[in-house]
């Protein structure tokens, strides 16, 4: 009996010394996800499971973040934003944002985002523009949102869950592509 409980506590305390004591190679490839429990295979921003693929967040950002704990929409892409009347919405964006090929973040990739969803009622977000009017280009760094029927959750939603694209690698990308 002593002598099946001391191997047992051995090999216990072998197994737990590999499982603590695992080293990762930090030259293998990191697979990010399980939301579709396998490697990601696109990295388009416009699928409705990117966000899945780490796609969203990793590669394209948001305008907001949201704390759901404190109920607070916390300034990324954008530094501020709110409603200026009933139907329209204002945003301001961070200035000194760049694209990694060093093109800036501005307004034109804002509306292009949106647009886009306009242009191709493929894209999964585009149910927007059943409520939406315009987006407004004020400046480089504001941008306008008019509504006709403005459905303010579903707009707060978009704000930390719509992933902002570059227009400038994007805007000559067939329906084809983007879908």
């Amino acid at each position: 009996m002593k002598k099946r409980f001391i191997l047992l506590l051995l090999a216990i305390i072998l197994v737990s010394s590999l499982a603590i004591g695992q080293v990762y190679d930090r030259k293998e490839t990191l697979y990010a996800g399980g939301g579709l429990w396998s490697p990601p295979n696109n990295w388009n921003p416009f699928t409705p499971w990117a966000i899945m693929t780490g796609t969203n967040g990793l590669i394209y950002e948001y305008l907001f973040m949201f704390d759901p704990l404190s109920n607070e929409m916390i300034p990324w892409l954008a530094v501020d934003g709110g409603w200026i009347d009933g139907k329209t919405y204002e945003l301001k964006l961070r200035d000194g944002v760049y694209w990694t090929d060093g093109e800036e973040f501005n307004a034109e990739d804002v509306k292009f985002t949106f647009d886009i969803a306009k242009k191709y009622p493929g894209v999964h977000y585009s149910s927007m523009w059943n409520w939406m009017k315009e987006v407004e280009i004020l400046d480089r760094l504001t941008v306008r949102v008019h509504f006709t029927e403005p459905l303010y959750q579903q707009w707060s939603f978009q704000l930390y869950q719509l992933p902002m694209v570059p227009e400038h690698i994007w805007k000559n990308k067939t329906e084809a592509e983007i879908l």
